[in-house]
C-alpha cells in the first residue's frame, strides 16, 4: 500500500496561522490546467484526514471529494 500526504502549505511551510485558522486559503487562486493535479486526483483511490480538516473542509461550501471514501481519523463522534 503507498500513501501520499497532500496539503496545502503556506510558503513558509505552514498549515495554519498561530490561531489555527487558514483564512489565507481563500486568498490563493490556483489554475489546475496544465498543473498535473487532475492526473495526480484520478489516481487516488481514497482520503484519510483528521476531523478538524473533516470539519473545515464539510462546513467550508460544497463537499469536494464525492467520488472518493473518505475515512475520518478521530475520537470525537461525527454527527
Amino acid at each position: 500500500m503507498k500513501s501520499i500526504y497532500y496539503v496545502a502549505s503556506s510558503l513558509d511551510g505552514y498549515i495554519a496561522d498561530p490561531d489555527g485558522g487558514v483564512d489565507w486559503l481563500d486568498e490563493v487562486s490556483v489554475e489546475h490546467s496544465g498543473s498535473g493535479y487532475e492526473s495526480f486526483y484520478s489516481n487516488i483511490d481514497g482520503l484519510m484526514m483528521g476531523r478538524a480538516t473533516w470539519d473545515f473542509v464539510y462546513n467550508y461550501g460544497s463537499w469536494p471529494y464525492d467520488s472518493q471514501p473518505c475515512w475520518v481519523i478521530t475520537s470525537r463522534p461525527i454527527d
